[in-house]
């Protein structure tokens, strides 16, 4: 993981991996990313673009969406989880259960979520708490 020169509880210039099969949503992701200062690798709208993105990028935590059509992002999960990058999941499913055990510690944000609620599951990544108004 890349400390991309951020002072502790600075998210700018942090490398957040977008995996999202949505476009629009992708691009709201990206653009809310960018003006918090954040450089977006991605978006991915698939497992090998994702993967590839991950081998060849400097990827400090990635936001992934859990079904990516009729796939979904687990193996990018433990591609992320081997080489000790954080992530967080995101699903408009209430199914939780479609979580494997071995990823089931995995902070789930539900969607649809606020601006407020993405800037602070990123922070989470980092083990820093975001408060106040965004």
């Amino acid at each position: 993981m890349t400390q991309s020169g951020s002072p502790p509880g600075d998210l700018r210039r942090r490398k957040v991996l977008v995996v999202e099969d949505n476009p629009f949503l992708a691009d709201s992701l990206c653009d809310l990313l960018a003006e918090i200062g954040c450089e977006t690798i991605g978006p991915a709208a698939r497992s090998p673009e994702a993967l590839r993105l991950c081998a060849t990028s400097a990827v400090d935590c990635a936001l992934l969406d859990v079904h990516l059509g009729r796939e979904t992002s687990f193996e990018i999960a433990d591609w992320l989880t081997l080489h000790g990058i954080p992530f967080i999941f995101m699903t408009g499913s209430s199914d939780s259960q479609s979580i494997p055990a071995r990823l089931a510690h995995v902070r789930i944000m539900p969607k649809p979520f606020g601006s407020h609620d993405l800037v602070a599951a990123c922070a989470a990544c980092f083990g820093f708490l975001v408060s106040g108004n965004i």
